[in-house]
């Protein structure tokens, strides 16, 4: 299982590697935008019923949790104000408590209304490990990780493997 802190990932990079998360998750297409200020919005889908989905990206490993908690009241909850989404997603590189996430669902309440629309560290580490496609995609988490290396030079050894022991029983 992907253990990673995301520390070698630069914030594009991460918004990148959440979107691509998410959408597998929710088995959605999520629009991204080009680098810059995005007033709250680092990626979007609109739902069945046509209302725009927001998801944020926040890359705050080395402030921690602290840092993250003053980010989100001092700009995203403004930001949340005027967009006023049906949905909300955050999304953060910050390792998360379940006492973390109520507070942040607390504080960008009516917007985030249940503490699994937020995701931490470790929910990404278990989507990681969930899609690893998405894994290897992102080169730059496994580049120093034994087991997706091992499973990348290995991978056609063991196609190979399979085949013959298909063919096996089969004669």
């Amino acid at each position: 299982m992907a253990d990673y802190d995301f520390s070698q990932l630069n914030d594009k990079e991460f918004e990148v590697l959440a979107n691509d998360l998410l959408s597998n998750l929710l088995a959605q297409r999520i629009e991204r935008f080009k680098p810059g200020k995005d007033s709250g919005v680092d990626g979007r889908f609109f739902s069945l019923s046509g209302d725009e989905v927001i998801l944020q990206c926040k890359h705050y490993i080395k402030t921690g949790y602290a840092g993250l908690f003053s980010k989100l009241k001092k700009t995203e909850l403004p930001n949340l104000r005027k967009l006023r989404p049906k949905q909300y997603y955050l999304i953060t590189s910050v390792p998360l408590s379940r006492k973390n996430k109520q507070d942040i669902r607390s504080l960008l309440s009516p917007f985030i209304t249940e503490d699994n629309d937020i995701f931490g560290q470790e929910d990404l580490n278990d989507l990681l490990s969930r899609y690893p496609q998405i894994e290897e995609k992102h080169y730059k988490l496994w580049i120093s990780s034994t087991t997706v290396l091992e499973r990348i030079v290995n991978n056609a050894i063991k196609g190979r493997s399979k085949h013959e022991i298909n063919r096996f029983h089969k004669s």
